[in-house]
């Protein structure tokens, strides 16, 4: 019996694996999203970042400076700061008249005026992808999938998880009638099974098709 119990453990795992996988694989055509992560457009920390790789470069270039004959390792300190500066788009021509390794107040205005650049063109791209219709499409699938899919993982429906892979549509429709059906029994203290009953009854009279499994 525990061999069977994990064996279907198993299987649902790999039945919810092929649910993401589907979905996936339908909406492949759409753009990826640009600076999904919202810590890649906050100027906050792109400030920090900034500042984490700048800075120490700043100091060991000053300590190498106030050493005597040491005019090899100041240079290489201050290409490597250089390098830093250009690898981060920090030799720009708003810069040009300011000391941005000597003044410190310049290094910090450089380091605030960057990370709100940075925002800004993130934050366009950002606002480009959603606009496009596919995304749009794309955006409204994917929170009915989630909502399903973390439904699904919650209750550890294997039926609807069969149906998911089946008919996502209909799923979808399955786990809000499950959904309205759990309100309900919570809310007038009644059973389930009477719900589903009183529904059959309601949907039988009106020569409907009984859609409850």
């Amino acid at each position: 019996m525990e061999k069977e119990a994990l064996a279907n453990q198993q299987k649902f795992a790999d039945d919810l694996l092929q649910m993401m996988s589907d979905f996936e694989k339908k909406w492949k055509h759409v753009p990826k999203e640009p600076f999904s992560d919202p810590a890649s457009r906050n100027p906050v920390l792109i400030k920090e970042r900034h500042e984490s790789i700048l800075k120490p470069l700043r100091v060991r270039y000053h300590a190498e400076q106030q050493k005597w004959f040491n005019g090899s390792s100041t240079r290489k300190a201050l290409h490597e700061f250089n390098n830093a500066l250009k690898k981060l788009r920090y030799d720009r021509d708003d810069f040009k008249a300011l000391d941005i390794l000597n003044n410190e107040s310049d290094f910090l205005y450089c380091l605030n005026w960057m990370a709100d650049f940075y925002v800004a063109g993130r934050e366009r791209k950002h606002r480009e992808w959603q606009a496009d219709n596919s995304v749009k499409s794309y955006l409204k699938a994917k929170k009915d999938f989630d909502e399903l899919y973390g439904y699904i993982q919650k209750t550890g429906n294997v039926e609807l998880l069969w149906d998911a892979l089946r008919n996502p549509v209909y799923a979808l429709q399955k786990m809000s009638d499950d959904k309205k059906i759990e309100e309900t029994t919570m809310e007038r203290g009644i059973s389930k099974e009477k719900i589903i009953s009183m529904s059959e009854k309601k949907i039988v009279n009106n020569g409907i098709i009984n859609v409850y499994t």
